[in-house]
């Protein structure tokens, strides 16, 4: 009892997230962390909630916002999310841990915002190319964006118009390039 057990989560199937908990043994209290099935995010618009970003994406409508409610974590086996409407992710204070190749293709308009009074959202890059391959219009407004290792986390290409507002954050682990841009690039 006085040894946790400790591991790391390589790969989560589709539907389940690590979830924190307590247990408490003989009078004390101790975190624990357990895979279980979970909603992450939810249509503002239809108040339908989802397991995965793939499933909320794929029944969007054109200006659709989809706030997340819990944190995710993609799997190997996820395909990128193709986004040809204009939608919005509102991380909502949670966090969004990729590890695919890239975990949005926008071909339309994506607006990433957090809504959370603390506004502790995160877009986290655990691996893979960037988060967001852009050729429509992506706007980042009041959030932040983490890279680790050599993922980038944004590639502008030539149509691509992005924009940076209200405070937002985009950093590395390392001293990797964050960006590629080919198109417009607006940071206010």
């Amino acid at each position: 009892k006085t040894k946790a057990l400790e591991a790391s989560i390589t790969d989560i199937e589709s539907g389940y997230a690590p979830v924190d908990g307590t247990e408490s043994i003989d009078g004390s209290t101790y975190k624990t962390k357990f895979l279980d099935k979970v909603e992450v995010v939810q249509n503002t618009r239809t108040l339908k909630k989802y397991f995965d970003l793939t499933s909320a994406f794929a029944e969007a409508q054109d200006q659709d916002t989809l706030k997340m409610i819990n944190n995710f974590t993609t799997i190997s086996t996820d395909e990128p999310i193709e986004i040809n409407d204009e939608l919005t992710l509102d991380l909502n204070g949670f966090e969004v841990d990729k590890s695919i190749e890239h975990l949005f293709i926008n071909n339309g308009i994506l607006n990433i915002v957090d809504n959370s009074n603390g506004k502790t959202g995160l877009m986290y890059a655990s691996s893979g190319t960037s988060i967001i391959h852009n050729y429509g219009e992506l706007n980042i407004n009041g959030s932040k964006l983490q890279s680790k290792n050599t993922s980038k986390l944004i590639i502008n290409e030539t149509t691509g118009i992005v924009n940076i507002t209200n405070n937002s954050k985009l950093f590395s682990e390392t001293s990797t390039t964050l960006i590629d841009n080919y198109g417009e690039f607006n940071i206010e």
